[in-house]
C-alpha cells in the first residue's frame, strides 16, 4: 500500500484547461499601465507593460491593440501586442481579462457558445464589455455591465477590436423578432 501512495504523488497532475481564441483586442484604457505576465497568475514574473497613448490634450486615449489566443483560469494570452501608433512591440504574454477590451457588434448574448442557446441579454447601446472571462473560437464569455450597473454573464461574438470605430463587415447575432 505504502508503495502505491508514492507512485500516485509522483503522477502528474492534470493541466488546467486552456480554451483557444481567434480575436483581436486592446488593453483597457482605465489603467496607465497593465502588466504582461510569464504564467496565468498575478503572482507570475512581469514580462512587459502595455501602456495607454495620451495625444496632446491628454483628453484622448487608446490602449495596445493585442492578439487573444488563449484562455485560462481568466487569463488572457496575448500576442502581435503593439502600442496604439504602431511604434512599440510588447512581449507576448498573460494578462488578467479584466484588462483585456473590445467592442462586441452583437444584438444579444448568449448562455453558450452557440446561437441555438438561450438568450441572457439584449445589448444597447449603453452596454459594455466589462471582463473578458473564457473563450471558444470566435466567441468570448464576458461580464456585460448595463447603463444600471447590472451584470450579465454570457458568450457573444462579433468582436470588434477598433477603438476609433465599429469595424464594417464584422457581425455578430441578431434578436429574434419579438
Amino acid at each position: 500500500m505504502p508503495r502505491l501512495i508514492a507512485a500516485l504523488l509522483l503522477l502528474p497532475l492534470p493541466a488546467t484547461a486552456q480554451s483557444v481564441c481567434t480575436f483581436d483586442a486592446y488593453s483597457d484604457i482605465s489603467h496607465d499601465s497593465i502588466a504582461i505576465h510569464a504564467g496565468p497568475s498575478q503572482a507570475s514574473e512581469p514580462l512587459d507593460y502595455m501602456l495607454q497613448m495620451r495625444f496632446a490634450d491628454k483628453s484622448i486615449r487608446f490602449g495596445s491593440h493585442v492578439s487573444v489566443t488563449q484562455m485560462q483560469n481568466g487569463w488572457a494570452y496575448i500576442t502581435n501586442a503593439t502600442s496604439f501608433d504602431g511604434e512599440f512591440t510588447i512581449k507576448d504574454g498573460w494578462v488578467d481579462g479584466e484588462f483585456i477590451a473590445f467592442t462586441a457588434q452583437t444584438e444579444v448574448v448568449f448562455a453558450n457558445p452557440d446561437p441555438a442557446s438561450d438568450i441572457v441579454w439584449r445589448m444597447n447601446d449603453v452596454s459594455y464589455v466589462k471582463t473578458l472571462l473564457d473563450c471558444d473560437g470566435e466567441w468570448a464569455k464576458v461580464v456585460i455591465r448595463t447603463d444600471n450597473e447590472v451584470d450579465f454573464t454570457g458568450w457573444v461574438r462579433g468582436i470588434c477590436a477598433n477603438q476609433e470605430t465599429t469595424c464594417v463587415g464584422t457581425f455578430g447575432d441578431k434578436a429574434p423578432a419579438p
